[in-house]
């Protein structure tokens, strides 16, 4: 892994339901998660079809240490907040985030 490549994350839609409204987000404390400040937010312009996989580098910025939160939909409405990254520094390494009918699974790789 190169500790210094953009942060990645991969979305394995393994569920019957295809995914929406993707969005990333920084989170540095408890009031932050809900600021719409510039370079905190990334969304997503597609889904994640039902058995597909995307990988994307979200464009956020931060200063010191953060979480990062992964928020979608799926297709029958239901709405969902992951952490991606419960802790990073520098927005690098990976985080891959299974999602399937029963659970969500995430596996992080963040610095």
């Amino acid at each position: 892994m190169d500790p210094f490549r953009h942060l990645r994350i991969t979305i394995h839609n393994q569920s019957d339901y295809d995914l929406s409204n993707i969005t990333a987000r920084v989170s540095s404390g408890v009031d932050s998660f809900n600021t719409n400040n510039e370079g905190t937010i990334h969304t997503l312009k597609k889904g994640v079809a039902s058995g597909e996989k995307m990988k994307f580098a979200p464009q956020l910025r931060l200063s010191g240490e953060a979480s990062i939160y992964l928020e979608f939909t799926d297709s029958r409405g239901k709405i969902y907040t992951e952490t991606a990254c419960g802790y990073t520094e520098y927005l690098s390494g990976n985080s891959y985030v299974t999602v399937t009918n029963e659970k969500i699974t995430v596996k992080e790789e963040c610095m």
